[in-house]
Parts: C-alpha cells; sequence; structure tokens
C-alpha cells in the first residue's frame, strides 16, 4: 500500500477522533445544561443531529487541513467512516435500533457534510 495513501487515511482517522472528542464534550456540557435548567429533553433529538453536522463537518475540514489535498474525497470519508462507527455504537447500545431508509438518509448527509468540511479545510 502506499504510503501517502496510508498518511492520509491516518489523518481522516484523526480528524474523526477529534470530532468525537468535541462531540463527547459537547454532549457533556449539554447533559449539565439539562440538569440544571429548564430545557426539556425535547431538544435531545435536534440537539444530537446539530452536533454530529458540526462534528462532522469539523473532522471532514480537519482531514483535508491536513492532506492538502482532494478535500472532497478525504472529508467525505471522514463524514463516512464517522456515521458508520455511530451506527455501530447504535446497534451495540441502542434495543430497537432498525436500519432503515432514514439511515442510508444519515450515511449520505454525513458524507456530504464531510465533503464540504473537506472542500473548505483544503481552502483556508
Amino acid at each position: 500500500m502506499d504510503r501517502e495513501w496510508v498518511g492520509s487515511i491516518k489523518n481522516v482517522i484523526e480528524g474523526v477522533l477529534i470530532g468525537y472528542v468535541l462531540a463527547i464534550v459537547i454532549f457533556l456540557i449539554y447533559g449539565i445544561v439539562l440538569s440544571f435548567t429548564s430545557v426539556s429533553e425535547e431538544t435531545m433529538p435536534s440537539v444530537t443531529k446539530v452536533v454530529s453536522g458540526i462534528t462532522i463537518f469539523l473532522s471532514g475540514l480537519l482531514s483535508a487541513r491536513k492532506i492538502k489535498g482532494r478535500g472532497w474525497l478525504y472529508g467525505g470519508l471522514a463524514g463516512f467512516i464517522y456515521i458508520i462507527l455511530l451506527l455501530i455504537l447504535s446497534v451495540i447500545f441502542l434495543k430497537g435500533f432498525q436500519f432503515n431508509s432514514n439511515v442510508l438518509l444519515d450515511i449520505a448527509i454525513a458524507i456530504l457534510i464531510g465533503a464540504l468540511g473537506g472542500i473548505l479545510g483544503i481552502n483556508i
């Protein structure tokens, strides 16, 4: 396998991990806000989608910024890896998780958001 490709994949995985760390920090802060304020738990699905979108975008941006090329490809790959890991965790920890057309839509959206982050990542 080409060393450049291996290095690029390492950068993508690093970008995804940074995205997950940021998501965990945001969700911890959100949990504190939920515990000590009158913010409703009904906001959880919306907050989850927004945080996931932001961290997928950031994962794509960071991946492409380090690689310095093919931002759409490596950003999209970061989005794909991010969402696949999230789906694996969902299957493991969520009872009643079902793979349906919404999951396919989530995968497509994650790839697109990651690619957009990657495009921006090589241009800043």
